[in-house]
């Protein structure tokens, strides 16, 4: 874990140094927004990379999400495929499905990794 908080400070790190290059007027905000978006990507790395649970694929779903554009009044539909896992605890949990799982497959999520693997 210590790498990936490394990598994530260089990477927001060079941002805060290179954006304000492009930028003539009113630095501070854009440092402000740069902070924000870096604690709040921050946040979303620790609760993936903490996360830890085992369990097996109960259901394998699909649910439709719409995404609506304001400007043009638009809305974009598009169908992503979930597995749902009865997690060893007895909750449930659904994961975004990756190739190859089945019903009945037994899942590992590792404190410290970002991926889900199938265990045997």
């Amino acid at each position: 874990m210590k790498k990936n908080l490394l990598v994530w400070l260089i990477v927001w790190g060079l941002v805060a140094l290179i954006a304000p290059l492009f930028v003539k007027e009113d630095k501070g905000s854009l440092l402000l927004g740069i902070s924000f978006a870096a604690l709040l990507s921050l946040v979303i790395m620790l609760k993936i990379l903490l996360e830890n649970w085992s369990g097996v694929i109960i259901d394998i779903f699909q649910k439709t999400h719409t995404s609506y554009d304001d400007d043009s009044g638009t809305s974009t539909q598009r169908q992503v495929t979930y597995a749902k896992v009865k997690l060893d605890n007895g909750k449930q949990k659904n994961v975004p499905y990756q190739k190859g799982w089945q019903l009945g497959d037994k899942l590992q999520k590792l404190r410290g990794e970002y991926q889900v693997k199938i265990i045997k």
